[in-house]
């Protein structure tokens, strides 16, 4: 090794007095503001000038007594890479810290101590060396080799070693303390930062971060995480435990968040299952197997401190990619900021409940209001005072206008048959009353109110949930029902009374009828029977459609005149002797349509128009184009229509009251011919000559679409 030779032949003039040095040190032990790294280093020179030594060094020990940091003087970087790893505090240099004690020697090889150098140490030869201590604590030791221009070193020289170590130990103290009370302040700092974000209520994932990055910038980690248990709760077995790891790599800066790991025989595991702090020196010196730490092993980690979570629901890391890298101070750092992360693993454990309940509270919400709002009847709920908190659809639409925060009362006019109003719900119970709606536009409806009570789960009233239920479907069964009991208490038993009449006047034995009036009693029976099959008929059919029997129309492209033709043949038995005269262009396109059903439409027209026309009254057949439509139309020269039939006569059992007790039929004839018709996506309807209606005629009309041009088959 090289020797700084110009100590011994510079003037004393050059040479800072030791007072001088020590004055220095002083400032710098008082002060605290020079990193300790850098003091160490100045106290080395300083020593190796003051004593004249060709080389100087300085060993400072961690709590184990091992030397963690070591700084010299007199050799370059290159030689001291080539002696090896650092002192390990035997021989000589274990000897003055045990003894306590300043030891001086003219040969290293001849004291008791010496066990040698190691291999590419350069040879030294007289030595001066001494604990750095105060008090009971051992900060480290400080020894010097080869006196420059003397063959060892003096006793002087041994009383200022100790000084100067003296002065050190109290310089390391103070490095130390300033080094702590800058770490707390950092520490306290970040504690304060995490609580700030905590207490705002921060999303949980950046206050864990938060947490990982202040491992990293307090101890000056490699890698930090957190992990927290999958699932959560008290640890009792690692064995089926996942680790939910958020890592964060100080040196690449990279964030990395959800990783899952197995527990089990892992170093996080062991910490969990005996809720102690784990502190590892040197990771190749647990012998643990490969697979056993994965995440470790891939972040390359030689030393690190696991503390666990509060209830063992995690634990927080902090890991260095060197041995003995673990600062004084780290296990309770990392507890403190263990504290913060329990408390942010709790806020997401809450937070993460909080928004499953959010999430199903609005999807009963929403459930509710669809309900509320697809609900046919008009719903609206009203507050203790009897104002309108909400309604659906079709109460706003029966409502006054600005119905909500106004008595119900006000925005719901109900009256009695007496035209009086309705009073509202006296009591808090369920009821319900009859009553006819006035709306706003001045129809009156037929309306039951249902009203019950909204309570709370104590029991207290909060309000009212009112329906206002449309009688008028409910009254239109009714109608209907009275209507078919009167349809088969006459149109079916007078048809059954004719058979039964003339069939018991054949079979009297005491009657010798001839032979034209059996045939004529039996033609009578025939027409009968044959009045009952087209009752019966259409009843079926009615009902066939009722039941979805339209979806199984078997459209296809076909002329209007075979169409037209068909009708006429089917409707001959039934039209008397009306003279029938058509009117088809040439030309027309194709209908799509399905021939059977819509020559039951023609048939049944023509059939109406014979039957309630004079004898010998003609009968007329049109079809025309109607732009993207063909148009139908059957003229009679009967008794015309009224308005009122206009408006009613498609509905089912309706018969005119004008016609009905002379003129047989079912009222369900053209109920059917519409159903027909809408269900090839076409309209009908029916004109009268005049509005009063008396023996002008009438004009029954209905549109089918055209065949578009990729429709196929069909008949012509």
């Amino acid at each position: 090794m090289p020797c700084d030779a110009t100590i011994a032949t510079q003037p004393d003039s050059a040479i800072p007095s030791p007072r001088q040095y020590l004055a220095t040190l002083g400032d710098i032990a008082l002060a605290g503001e020079v990193p300790l790294d850098d003091l160490l280093q100045r106290i080395v020179e300083m020593a190796k000038t003051l004593l004249h030594a060709r080389y100087a060094a300085l060993g400072v020990f961690d709590a184990t007594g091992q030397v963690r940091q070591f700084y010299t003087a007199g050799i370059t970087a290159e030689e001291r890479a080539r002696i090896g790893p650092l002192p390990v505090g035997t021989g000589l240099l274990g000897y003055i810290v045990k003894e306590r004690r300043i030891v001086r020697c003219a040969r290293i090889a001849d004291h008791s101590a010496s066990v040698g150098f190691p291999p590419y140490h350069p040879p030294m030869t007289s030595f001066l060396g001494g604990p750095i201590a105060r008090g009971d604590v051992v900060y480290g030791n400080l020894y010097l080799t080869d006196r420059v221009g003397a063959p060892e070193f003096s006793a002087d020289d041994a009383e200022l070693l100790e000084v100067l170590a003296r002065q050190s130990a109290i310089a390391i103290e103070n490095a130390r303390r300033f080094a702590r009370a800058r770490q707390e302040e950092r520490t306290l700092r970040a504690l304060f930062e995490i609580g700030k974000a905590l207490s705002s209520l921060s999303e949980p994932e950046a206050v864990v971060e938060l947490v990982v990055r202040s491992v990293l910038d307090l101890l000056g980690a490699d890698v930090a995480g957190l992990c927290h248990r999958e699932p959560a709760g008290p640890a009792r077995s690692t064995d089926d435990v996942m680790l939910h790891w958020t890592l964060l790599r100080g040196s690449l800066g990279r964030f990395r968040q959800g990783t899952l790991v197995p527990a089990r025989a892992s170093l996080v595991g062991r910490a969990l299952q005996t809720s102690d702090v784990l502190e590892v020196d040197d990771l190749h010196g647990l012998g643990a197997s490969e697979g056993d730490n994965p995440l470790l092993e891939e972040e390359h980690l030689r030393s690190l401190v696991i503390v666990p979570l509060s209830g063992a629901t995690g634990a927080l890391l902090a890991g260095w990619r060197t041995p003995g890298a673990i600062p004084e101070g780290a296990r309770d750092t990392l507890a403190r900021l263990a504290d913060r992360a329990a408390i942010a693993l709790a806020q997401t454990e809450l937070w993460v409940r909080e928004q499953a309940a959010l999430r199903q509270s609005e999807i009963e919400r929403s459930s509710l209001a669809a309900i509320f709002d697809s609900m046919q009847d008009a719903v609206f709920t009203t507050d203790l005072e009897g104002r309108i908190v909400r309604l659906n659809r079709p109460a706003s639409a029966w409502a006054q206008a600005d119905a909500v925060g106004r008595p119900s009362k006000d925005a719901f006019r109900l009256v009695d048959d007496a035209n009086e109003e309705v009073p509202p719900p006296l009591d808090s119970g369920p009821c319900s009353v009859q009553a006819t709606l006035v709306c706003p536009n001045g129809e009156r409806i037929a309306v039951e109110r249902v009203v019950s009570p909204i309570q709370d789960t104590s029991g207290r009233l909060l309000g009212t949930v009112q329906v206002l239920r449309d009688l008028r479907p409910q009254q239109e069964v009714e109608r209907l029902k009275a209507t078919i009991i009167s349809l088969v208490s006459h149109e079916l038993r007078t048809p059954l009374s004719h058979i039964k009449g003339y069939a018991s006047s054949l079979l009297q034995t005491d009657v010798a009828w001839d032979v034209e009036t059996q045939r004529d009693f039996i033609a009578s029976i025939e027409r009968q029977a044959d009045r009952l099959g087209r009752l019966i008929g259409d009843l079926l059919e009615i009902s066939r459609l009722d039941a979805g029997g339209t979806a199984r129309l078997e459209k296809v492209p076909v002329a209007p005149a075979v169409l037209v033709e068909r009708g006429i043949r089917q409707s001959t038995p039934n039209a008397g002797r009306h003279p029938m005269s058509t009117s088809i262009p040439e030309g027309l396109p194709l209908v799509l349509a399905d021939p059977s059903h819509i020559e039951r439409v023609l048939s049944n027209l023509i059939e109406n128009a014979a039957k309630y026309s004079s004898e010998d009254a003609p009968i007329h057949v049109e079809v025309g184009d109607a732009g993207g439509m063909v148009l139908f139309a059957v003229h009679d020269q009967g008794t015309g229509l009224t308005p009122d039939e206009q408006a009613h006569l498609f509905e089912r059992f309706y018969r005119s009251p004008r016609v009905k007790h002379r003129t047989p039929g079912t009222g369900l004839g053209l109920a059917i011919c519409k159903e027909i018709v809408q269900a090839h996506g076409g309209r009908i309807w029916a004109d009268s000559g005049a509005s009063s209606g008396a023996g002008e005629g009438s004009v029954f009309c209905f549109t089918l679409p055209r065949a578009s041009t990729t429709d196929h088959g069909g008949e012509s």
